[in-house]
């Protein structure tokens, strides 16, 4: 205890016997270890290994781990996305904020800070391999990438041109269209750095699946 912490504990100041700037040694010895990654993220129990013979504890160390994928991955800008209108598509200039889980969208700059969005993708239900350039024969509009998401599907659903139902999934196709070349590129590079960060450590990510649509 030094000189400061004894005056504001209230109790008279010791000095230690060998010295002001002697380190004693701690007492604490290892009696076993664990180890977690990215492969036993979603187990709840982890059995101690490399037990000391004297050591008390055995069996199963019980933790509760919360998860989340966060890799400071942030893009904002102008975007054209794609949608069926009554069969028929559209497509309709938003303003997008990229974030390590979703893609959401507003109207406007200024309604980000204001409004809720106008809607969302999720990164996690996102099957999409690696974000790219989508050949000619799937969209002929210059600088546009795509994204398949899987969700559950619902009573009414039904093929369009953005959505294929199957028994026990509904895939969404949502296609991305950027401004310049260049923009798209950075674009990509986001999405596809945002979805291999989910996938190594956000247990409820998506596995990549390009078939699915």
């Amino acid at each position: 205890m030094d000189a400061h912490a004894a005056k504001y504990l209230g109790r008279p100041f010791q000095q230690s016997p060998a010295g002001p700037d002697s380190i004693r040694t701690t007492n604490f010895s290892l009696c076993g270890s664990l180890s977690i990654d990215i492969s036993t993220l979603q187990r709840s129990h982890w059995t101690l290994v490399k037990n000391m013979t004297v050591c008390p504890l055995e069996g199963n160390v019980s933790i509760k781990i919360q998860c989340s994928a966060e890799g400071g991955i942030e893009e904002k800008g102008f975007l054209t996305l794609f949608d069926d209108v009554s069969g028929y598509g559209a497509w309709h200039r938003r303003w997008c904020k990229l974030t390590p889980s979703q893609l959401a969208y507003w109207r406007y700059p200024e309604d980000e800070n204001k409004k809720e969005p106008l809607g969302a993708v999720s990164l996690r239900k996102c099957v999409t391999n690696r974000v790219g350039p989508v050949p000619r024969d799937v969209c002929a509009r210059a600088n546009t990438f795509l994204l398949v998401t899987t969700r559950a599907p619902y009573d009414d659903d039904k093929d369009t041109l953005v959505t294929s139902c199957h028994s026990e999934y509904t895939a969404v196709r949502h296609l991305v269209s950027a401004d310049t070349k260049e923009e798209r590129d950075v674009w990509c590079k986001q999405f596809n750095r945002a979805l291999a960060n989910l996938r190594a450590w956000d247990p409820h990510a998506h596995s990549p699946d390009d078939t699915l649509f």
